[in-house]
């Protein structure tokens, strides 16, 4: 049941008023776009949360079989890396007794050699050993090359080999991939001319039983005489990464970065710039030795013992950019008099009189490209110029307190 909108198609289990829409937004997310591309409700089920921000700076929305993922400035969503992501978070052994096998370490991570990551991925292929889940994972493609490339957009590679559970109920064969999880019931009964089946696991439901998606992101939306209502600004979720954030092989973050970083995940360009980046300061914590109140120039607002303040990303899309400033400590923090630089082009953005940032939360500090009506929404998203910052070739971020001392760096693009 549902009911069609002028930009998207809204998904209502019952005649209500109240489910979820998945829509193409003027500026993007094209969610809905996407949505049929990759498969609609064959492949994705039915949206299962609004969309919200997660720690990379890109814009995600859960389906009953997945996670929409997509990056400002990209011509369209793809399915997530939701299995990778939910290890990272550190689940894994709740994954475990949901019947979900534990992934396996690969070595060699997305920026490795072309021969090697080729050799890689061949080795994961190769735990392909159960039959139902080949012909699943594979799918009904009329040529190999059309198979390979369904099967790795739908469910990226094996992250597991196939894994009996014998113990459950009912007893399966289940095996992990990146983005999803095809499963075979064991039955006792044979039947040679019916060869048993596999079938999806419902990983976007499980993500929302893991407690991972916040209450603001499940609230429902609601559609008035065709349209739908305007809903809240785009919550920011602070999930962590014991990893970085990314496919598996990721450098471990340095313990300074407090177990979250920006996205390293197979496909981001250059200019999208990871936290785990070898130019950075170490953020104020509470660990670190900061700078008495009484140290801060009167035009703006001292460290605060506690808040740990760091650039988490440069998210560039040709004249569409914007930095993702975040909190990862336990204690606000005050950024009146702060600064965000460039160091390579010395262009500078200080932050407005009174401007507070929360404990776990982010704000994107847009320029280039877009409207400052529509993209300055304190206190997620702040808009600094229209003249672009950030150089597509490498740069260098600074975070600067009100006396200009170097809080946090973060490069990319630059040996």
């Amino acid at each position: 049941m549902g009911v069609a909108l002028a930009n998207g198609w809204f998904f209502a289990p019952a005649p209500i008023g109240l489910g979820y829409a998945v829509v193409d937004e003027p500026d993007g997310p094209p969610f809905w776009t996407s949505f049929q591309r990759l498969g609609g409700v064959d492949a994705l089920g039915e949206p299962i949360s609004r969309p919200f921000i997660l720690p990379d700076a890109r814009v995600y929305q859960a389906t009953q079989h997945g996670l929409l993922a997509w990056r400002p400035g990209a011509a369209h969503a793809d399915f997530a890396d939701l299995l990778d992501v939910m290890s990272a978070a550190g689940i894994d052994d709740w994954l475990l007794e949901q019947g979900i096998p534990r992934p396996v370490p690969v070595p060699v991570g997305p920026a490795a050699e072309p021969a090697l990551a080729l050799a890689a991925a061949l080795e994961r292929l190769g735990w392909l050993t159960e039959p139902a889940i080949r012909r699943a994972y594979f799918g009904d493609a009329p040529d190999a090359g059309r198979a390979i490339v369904h099967a790795l957009t739908r469910y990226g590679l094996p992250a597991s080999p196939p894994e009996r559970f014998e113990a459950h109920e009912p007893p399966h064969v289940t095996q992990r991939f990146q983005r999803g999880v095809l499963r075979v019931v064991l039955s006792d009964e044979t039947d040679e001319a019916e060869p048993p089946t596999a079938g999806p696991v419902a990983v976007g439901e499980l993500l929302r039983e893991s407690g991972l998606i916040a209450l603001a992101a499940l609230a429902p939306d609601r559609v008035v005489g065709g349209t739908l209502v305007a809903r809240a600004p785009r919550p920011q979720l602070a999930w962590r990464s014991d990893r970085g954030w990314g496919t598996g092989g990721s450098a471990p973050l340095p313990a300074s970065a407090g177990g979250g970083a920006a996205a390293r995940a197979s496909g981001d360009s250059p200019a999208a710039a990871s936290g785990t980046a070898a130019h950075q300061a170490t953020p104020v914590a509470t660990a670190t030795p900061v700078a008495s109140p009484t140290a801060a120039t009167k035009a703006g607002a001292a460290p605060q013992p506690g808040a740990v303040v760091m650039i988490r990303a440069i998210v560039n899309q040709g004249r569409a950019e914007h930095a993702v400033i975040a909190n990862e400590g336990t204690a606000a923090q005050e950024l009146s008099g702060w600064a965000l630089r460039s160091a390579t082009g010395n262009q500078t953005y200080t932050f407005p009189a009174g401007f507070t940032l929360a404990a776990g939360a982010s704000v994107s500090v847009h320029s280039g490209a877009g409207d400052p009506a529509t993209l300055s929404r304190p206190p997620t998203d702040l808009y600094a110029t229209r003249s672009n910052v950030w150089r597509n070739t490498g740069d260098v971020a600074q975070l600067l307190d009100p006396n200009r001392r170097l809080v946090h760096e973060l490069s990319y693009g630059i040996p």
